[in-house]
């Protein structure tokens, strides 16, 4: 009888997004995303390979916008020019 497969160990979502996998087999495949607020940072996908994840974990920061014009968005600003 032919030992059982090597597994990976189980993954957890990450903070502000989750991830995906396709098992914990050999030549299973995980997939992380982030929250529509977040950018991932790192790479996106890990492969199991011998009991063991390839990669690193990627982590979700905060995605800044700007308007076109780069002006504030929830806030006020403004000047004018005179003599002192």
């Amino acid at each position: 009888m032919p030992p059982p497969p090597v597994q990976c160990p189980e993954l957890f979502n990450i903070h502000r997004g989750y991830v995906q996998t396709t098992g914990r087999d050999t030549g299973a495949t995980a997939t992380y995303k982030c929250d529509p607020t977040h950018r991932l940072h790192g790479n996106p996908t890990r492969k199991c390979e011998q009991g063991s994840w390839t990669g690193d974990e990627p982590t979700c920061r905060v995605q800044y916008s700007r308007s076109k014009d780069n002006s504030f968005q929830n806030g006020d600003f403004g000047y004018s020019v005179g003599m002192l």
